[in-house]
């Protein structure tokens, strides 16, 4: 919430500010990511749009996305170990114990080159992501991202009700995500459709303002050039 409350002020305060958005932004984004490591994705993902507008020779160096992935997976799970397991609590004191400011700039280095070889689409990684079951799940993914934990604690809670998670003994998680997954994925294309799609336009024409609506759907004026006057 503090993310986004954030993004929502700095977009309505930033023409008002003029030159002063900058200053003043920068040291809070800055604060935030030295309490808040993780997010350090999101500046990442900055750097990768700025690397395609103006030097786009750079992001075609990024042949291979998967190896990206694995080189921020390894340098993050190194500092995962470092910190006894948790990286929701890691804050830029933690990261001066061991080799972590290394793994952070590999994480970093990673991650730029994940996000500019996604986006080229290159490499064998985006080949695979690119599938339809793959397009699929990125489409139905923050309905999915929503509305799995409330189903599987429903249908955990039944498994209790109906005593089948002690039939199945070790096998009761096993049977609790193939009883999740389909209904989880079912729900979120239905969501995704009703919500996401024909929810936000609904929500969008009642909040638009009436002369905005009509300006993106009114067709482009255009007037008939002058007829040239006959020679005499």
């Amino acid at each position: 919430m503090l993310f986004y409350g954030l993004c929502a002020l700095a977009w309505i305060f930033r023409r008002w500010l003029g030159v002063w958005f900058i200053l003043l932004i920068t040291p809070i984004a800055g604060a935030l990511l030295f309490f808040h490591v993780r997010a350090i994705l999101m500046p990442a993902g900055m750097g990768v749009a700025w690397l395609l507008y103006h030097r786009p020779k750079w992001a075609r160096s990024a042949l291979t996305p998967g190896l990206g992935l694995f080189i921020f997976l390894m340098a993050w799970q190194y500092i995962r170990q470092v910190n006894s397991g948790d990286v929701m609590t890691v804050t830029g004191f933690n990261l001066t114990q061991g080799y972590q400011p290394i793994a952070f700039v590999l994480a970093i280095a990673g991650a730029l080159l994940m996000f500019a070889g996604i986006l080229r689409g290159q490499g064998l990684f985006c080949g695979v992501t690119g599938s339809q079951p793959f397009q699929f799940l990125g489409t139905v993914s923050y309905s999915l991202y929503l509305w799995h934990p409330i189903l599987m604690s429903i249908i955990k809670h039944a498994m209790y009700v109906v005593k089948l998670s002690a039939d199945a003994g070790p096998l009761s998680q096993l049977l609790l995500f193939g009883l999740t997954l389909p209904c989880s994925l079912i729900v979120a294309a239905i969501s995704q459709k009703l919500l996401e799609q024909r929810g936000t336009l609904w929500l969008r024409g009642i909040l638009e303002p009436e002369r905005k609506r009509r300006h993106l759907v009114a067709p482009p004026q255009t007037h008939p050039a002058p007829a040239s006057e006959p020679a005499s």
